[in-house]
């Protein structure tokens, strides 16, 4: 799952509102222009943690204006027959 959109620089929390049956586990990473965004170690979420409802993913530190996304990766060895789902993803400019 991948989302992108333009942002000045500054402080950008993400937020995530899982389906109610998902169950997998996986990282949050940014791309700022393309490039990773910087953040050890990345955010993992269990999605079973919090299912059907919104939740703090983590906040990046944007150093210059340019197009972010925001990419959930979710390793298939080790989520063999869980469900992946998530139904919204919110960044917001907060300074």
């Amino acid at each position: 799952m991948a989302i992108s959109r333009t942002f000045a620089c500054g402080k950008i929390p993400i937020d995530g509102l899982d389906s109610a049956n998902s169950s997998v586990v996986g990282e949050f990473s940014m791309l700022l222009n393309g490039k990773p965004v910087d953040k050890q170690p990345l955010p993992t979420i269990n999605q079973a943690d919090h299912p059907g409802q919104w939740w703090a993913v983590d906040v990046w530190n944007l150093s210059e204006e340019g197009s972010v996304s925001v990419i959930f990766t979710v390793d298939s060895r080790t989520n063999s027959g869980k469900i992946i789902g998530i139904d919204a993803v919110a960044l917001v400019k907060v300074e």
